[in-house]
């Protein structure tokens, strides 16, 4: 019997009353109470924290190696109810280990990867890395995979190539799903695949784009190379109980539009300098040439139009005319635009100096008529 106990053909070793198997041992090296293998590996059974030991033991120490090689132990926590797989780097045989965490199973099935607790159904470890969890990788390296990770203050959502993208879908049946969102490895976003409707602080968008307005800001479009921006934002006033559509450059009101539909350009003085009057603009509102044309794109109809070519009108008043130098029409370098609004202006000035001339002639008429007058007899 070899110092145990036998009781009812159930064997006991360091127990009296060996009753609930057919082998019970009590005590043992520290917490390891038996090793099976060989020298060079095995597996050993501990108690205190109950665990499987995988060419690893638990002595008075700690953690040792069976054999030379790798380790690993599958421990239980009957305080709280977690299971855990601790793994040992290289080692010799009998020589201390220390164990890195990887899995925690809670007793409530939740599992924690990597070292980390195990607060919700699958939780990874606090690292920061761009491979964190991998779905589908070819190459083996940090950038070139699909799946996630964490970097400071950002979650990643990683795709293979600039050729791969990222779809979005919703189940419609057990075998079709619809589309719902793509963001393309180039970086190009497309909302729904034919019906889709996009909205910004609205839950459910009535029209194809919709956005709500934050803390009076609108929708913002700048230019890439200097900064240079336009904003347009609703703008209502509720004392007035008023509402335009307002517009600003660089971030100076210019403008706005009406609800009737018309622009309305700021034209205070307080944001005018160097005012000067107008000079003559009669004779050259005189050589101005009205002209009926047809534009050369988007007029399939041949739809007709009036009004001045931009050139002509440069020649009499530069200031009406403005050009682009960054056109993006091929082979349209330098095209000039007309502020036709402006020419109300030249054209007031213009009646103006007519209605002086006109004035002045009704002065004359009304002389002569008063000479002839007096040199007529009276009958």
């Amino acid at each position: 019997m070899l110092g145990g106990t036998v009781t009812a053909q159930n064997v006991g070793i360091g127990i009296s009353v060996p009753t609930r198997a057919k082998l019970e041992i009590n005590g043992g090296n520290g917490r390891t109470v038996s090793i099976f293998g060989g020298e060079t590996s095995g597996v050993s059974i501990q108690k205190d924290y109950p665990a499987i030991g995988f060419n690893q033991y638990f002595d008075e120490v700690g953690s040792k190696y069976i054999g030379a090689g790798y380790a690993a132990v599958q421990w239980f926590d009957p305080s709280s109810g977690a299971l855990m797989l601790d793994a040992f780097p290289y080692g010799s045989t009998d020589a201390s280990g220390a164990g890195t965490r990887l899995l925690t199973i809670s007793n409530s099935g939740n599992f924690g990867l990597g070292g980390a607790a195990a607060n919700g159904q699958l939780q990874l470890n606090n690292t920061l890395q761009n491979r964190k969890l991998v779905l589908y990788d070819s190459y083996n390296n940090n950038n070139q995979f699909y799946g996630f990770g964490i970097n400071g203050g950002e979650l990643r959502y990683q795709v293979d190539a600039t050729a791969a993208a990222h779809r979005f879908y919703a189940g419609t049946g057990f075998s079709t799903s619809a589309l719902l969102m793509s963001v393309l490895g180039n970086g190009n976003v497309i909302v729904g695949s034919g019906a889709g409707r996009l909205g910004v602080n609205v839950d459910n968008p009535g029209q194809t784009f919709a956005v709500k307005q934050v803390n009076g800001t609108g929708i913002f479009l700048q230019e890439a190379s200097v900064g240079a921006n336009f904003e347009f934002r609703v703008q209502y006033t509720a004392q007035t109980n008023y509402t335009v559509l307002l517009l600003r450059c660089n971030g100076t009101e210019i403008g706005f539009f009406r609800p009737t539909g018309d622009y309305v350009s700021y034209s205070d003085r307080r944001l005018k300098t160097n005012i000067t009057p107008l000079s003559s603009t009669l004779t050259k509102v005189l050589e101005l040439n009205p002209v009926s044309y047809e534009m050369k794109a988007n007029n399939s109809h041949h739809e007709k139009s009036i009004g001045f070519i931009a050139q002509e009108v440069k020649e009499l008043f530069p200031e009406l005319v403005a050009t682009n130098t960054n056109t993006e029409q091929p082979g349209m370098e330098n095209l000039n635009a007309l502020n036709y609004s402006g020419l109300s202006v030249v054209a007031i000035k213009a009646i103006q100096e007519q209605q002086k001339i006109i004035a002045n002639q009704q002065k004359q008429i009304d002389e002569l008529k008063s000479i002839v007058a007096e040199l007529v007899p009276k009958h």
